[in-house]
């Protein structure tokens, strides 16, 4: 079944045994709840999705947020305000020290002098202690 003619499924079918059809066929993800998160943002942004490239300039979590604003000129506002603003993440597997919070000071005074550009906001830097997961 062509990927047009799924997606109007959602809406006119039992979105239930419809996430369950597409769990059998492509795995996790496909919650009901997920399913309405989809369809919502497939109506709200036809840009995205009908370009060549159907790629996202935020992050899907970024995009489930804003689907919340239901002021278009609102959203608009918010998902501009989000591209102006850049995110280093550095995961430790150590404890964190303060020269890892001085490093990522560094790359962070570096990062605005390369790439922040006028009227973009502060970058904001996320060190994050991490456990690794060994599997056997």
């Amino acid at each position: 079944m062509e990927q047009e003619e799924r997606i109007p499924k959602i809406a006119h079918s039992n979105p239930s045994s419809f996430a369950k059809e597409l769990t059998a066929e492509y795995g996790k993800g496909y919650t009901k709840t997920n399913l309405y998160h989809f369809y919502s943002f497939y109506k709200t942004y036809p840009e995205i999705f009908h370009s060549a490239s159907g790629k996202l300039l935020l992050s899907w979590t970024h995009y489930r947020t804003l689907l919340q604003v239901n002021d278009k000129d609102a959203r608009d506002w918010y998902e501009k305000e989000a591209l102006k603003c850049f995110v280093l993440i550095d995961l430790k597997t150590e404890k964190i020290s303060h020269a890892d919070v001085g490093q990522m000071d560094m790359y962070i005074r570096m990062y605005d002098e390369l790439k922040r550009g006028e009227g973009d906001n502060p970058t904001i830097g996320i060190r994050r202690l991490i456990t690794p997961t060994i599997v056997l």
